[in-house]
């Protein structure tokens, strides 16, 4: 379950740091929630991984995986409590399952 800020503009007062698929991410205790969303997406191309902000207060970071398939994952390592209330939580992406009908003109 995300760690939940009153608005969007409230300050992550704890100084810390996380890890979203292998990528570190600090934090002085004086920026907002949405500044460290904006951070994190800044290095999405890194981490394969989107935040955003959800709902309107109290707001929770959801993160999504910027690929489909099972082979990419989201793994979230955060034992300062910054942006989840787990010290660690994953996620695994699922493949796709077509199913294809053919009908024929007899």
């Amino acid at each position: 379950m995300g760690k939940g800020y009153t608005s969007a503009s409230a300050i992550v007062t704890v100084p810390g740091s996380f890890v979203i698929n292998g990528y570190s991410f600090q934090t002085d205790g004086t920026e907002s929630i949405s500044s460290l969303v904006t951070r994190m997406n800044e290095m999405s191309s890194v981490t394969g991984v989107t935040a955003q902000l959800s709902g309107t207060g109290p707001v929770t970071v959801v993160l999504s995986q910027n690929n489909y398939g099972g082979q990419f994952d989201i793994n979230l390592f955060d034992a300062s409590n910054l942006i989840h209330n787990a010290t660690s939580a994953s996620a695994t992406g699922v493949d796709g399952v077509y199913n294809v009908t053919v009908l024929t003109d007899s």
